[in-house]
C-alpha cells in the first residue's frame, strides 16, 4: 500500500519525464495514440520501449525498441520481469489495468519499485481521459487519499496527431481475422471477429431507427403522470470490467435481479417511476428490454435505448448503478447516487441498502452540493488529463 507522500509524487510526476526515465508501453488504445504518445516521450528525452501483443498493435505501433510477445501467457510474467530488468525500466504504461496481460504484472511492478501507470476513459467526458498510478475505478489510489489532497487547478493536456475512431476499429477488426494464424497463444479480452462486430454494429443500427420514437413516446407518456420519485438505472456493458472486477455481480442480469427484488414491495406506490437504460455498447449484442417488463411487470418500469443519459438524469431524482461515469454525472447535478460497485466516487454515494435508498423522502435529502463540488473538483485534476484517443 503506497503512503499518502508517494501518491502525491506518483501523481504529480505522471507526465514529466527527463532523460533518466527508461518507458515501457504495454497495451494501449485502438489506433495510433501509443505510437503517439511515444514521440511525445521521446522529445522529453525519455527512451521509450513497447511490448506488442497482436498484430493490429505492431501495425499502429511505428517507433524503434518494439517487441512482439507471442509466448504461451503463462510465461508472460517472467517474460515481463526479466525484460524490466534487462532494460533497466522505471516506468510503465498501460490501458485499463484488467485485461489480463496488465493484471498480472502490476504485483511485479510494486516488487521491482518499478513505477505503473492506467490510462482508461475519462471520468470526465467528452476531451478528457484518465491516467492514475497503479490502477483506476476500483483499484484507484485516489479512492485513499481523496480527503487529504487539496484541490488543483491545473489539468495536464496532450495534443496528438490521432487517427479516425471508426478507421482504426475497422483497421484493427480486418487485422484481427489474422491473429489466430500467426499467434494461437494470444488471450484476447473481447472478440476479435470483424464478422461479430459487423453484426453487432448492423443491428445497433436498426434498434436506433426503430426505436427512437418508441423511446420518446413511453417517457413522454410516463411522466405525464407526475411522479414523485423517478429513479434511473443505467446498465453496464455486459464483459465490462466495472461488473466483473469491481462488483459482486456476474451480469447486467444479477444486477436486475437486485433491483427488482428491492423494488418488489413497492408496486403499492405509484408514485415512482423506474427508467432503466441499454448501454450503448451493447446494443445488438444483448436486449434485455423484454426480460426486465416480463421481471417487473409493472406501468411503472420502462426501458429506453437511445435517450441520452444526461437527460435521464437530469429529469430523475435518484440513480441506481453498478459503477459508471454516469455517476459523476449525477454527482454533478447533485442527485443521489446509489452505487452497487467499486468505484473512485463511491464515497459520495448513499451508504445504506438499496430499499432504504429507494423509501428515503427525496426532498428531505441533506445538500450535498458543495461538498460533491469540492470531491469532484479533486477527483478531475487528481485523475483527468485534457486529451482523447481517437480524432
Amino acid at each position: 500500500m503506497k503512503s499518502f507522500d508517494e501518491y502525491k509524487i506518483l501523481n504529480n510526476d505522471k507526465l514529466k519525464f527527463d532523460i533518466n526515465c527508461r518507458v515501457l508501453l504495454l497495451q494501449g488504445p485502438i489506433g495510433n495514440y501509443f505510437n503517439e504518445f511515444s514521440k511525445f516521450l521521446q522529445k522529453e528525452n525519455a527512451k521509450v520501449f513497447k511490448i506488442n501483443f497482436t498484430l493490429a498493435e505492431c501495425f499502429f505501433y511505428r517507433e524503434k525498441n518494439s517487441f512482439y510477445f507471442k509466448d504461451k501467457f503463462e510465461n508472460w510474467p517472467d517474460f515481463f520481469k526479466n525484460f524490466i530488468e534487462r532494460n533497466k525500466i522505471n516506468r510503465v504504461y498501460m490501458l485499463n489495468d484488467s485485461r489480463p496481460y496488465h493484471q498480472s504484472i502490476i504485483r511485479i511492478c510494486n516488487e521491482l519499485s518499478v513505477r505503473l501507470y492506467v490510462f482508461e476513459d475519462g471520468y470526465f467526458r467528452p476531451n478528457y481521459i484518465t491516467l492514475e498510478p497503479y490502477g483506476v475505478n476500483g483499484n484507484s489510489l485516489f479512492r485513499c487519499f481523496h480527503n487529504e489532497l487539496e484541490p488543483l487547478y491545473k489539468n495536464y493536456q496532450l495534443n496528438f496527431n490521432l487517427k479516425n475512431k471508426f478507421l482504426s476499429r475497422l483497421t484493427f477488426s480486418l487485422l484481427s481475422c489474422m491473429q489466430p494464424v500467426i499467434d494461437k497463444n494470444y488471450i484476447a479480452y473481447r472478440s476479435l471477429s470483424p464478422l461479430y462486430w459487423l453484426k453487432k454494429y448492423l443491428k445497433q443500427f436498426a434498434i436506433k431507427i426503430s426505436y427512437f420514437y418508441q423511446d420518446h413516446y413511453m417517457l413522454r407518456r410516463a411522466l405525464k403522470k407526475e411522479p414523485k420519485k423517478i429513479f434511473f438505472i443505467p446498465l453496464q456493458v455486459f464483459d465490462d470490467s466495472q461488473i466483473k472486477y469491481h462488483s459482486k455481480f456476474s451480469s447486467n442480469y444479477d444486477f436486475i435481479n437486485a433491483v427488482y427484488k428491492a423494488f418488489n414491495n413497492l408496486y403499492q406506490d405509484n408514485d415512482f417511476l423506474i427508467i432503466f437504460k441499454q448501454h450503448p455498447g451493447d446494443q445488438g449484442l444483448i436486449n434485455y428490454k423484454k426480460y426486465i417488463l416480463s421481471l417487473f411487470n409493472s406501468k411503472n418500469v420502462i426501458f429506453v435505448f437511445n435517450i441520452d443519459a444526461n437527460h435521464l438524469i437530469d429529469i430523475s431524482n435518484a440513480v441506481i448503478l453498478i459503477n459508471s461515469t454516469l455517476g459523476i454525472n449525477a454527482l454533478k447535478l447533485n442527485k443521489k447516487v446509489f452505487l452497487f460497485g467499486s468505484s473512485v466516487y463511491e464515497s459520495h454515494c448513499y451508504s445504506g441498502d438499496l430499499i432504504s435508498f429507494i423509501q428515503e423522502n427525496i426532498e428531505e435529502e441533506f445538500n450535498k452540493v458543495l461538498k460533491n463540488k469540492k470531491f469532484l473538483n479533486k477527483l478531475k485534476y487528481a485523475t483527468q488529463v485534457k486529451s482523447s484517443f481517437y480524432k
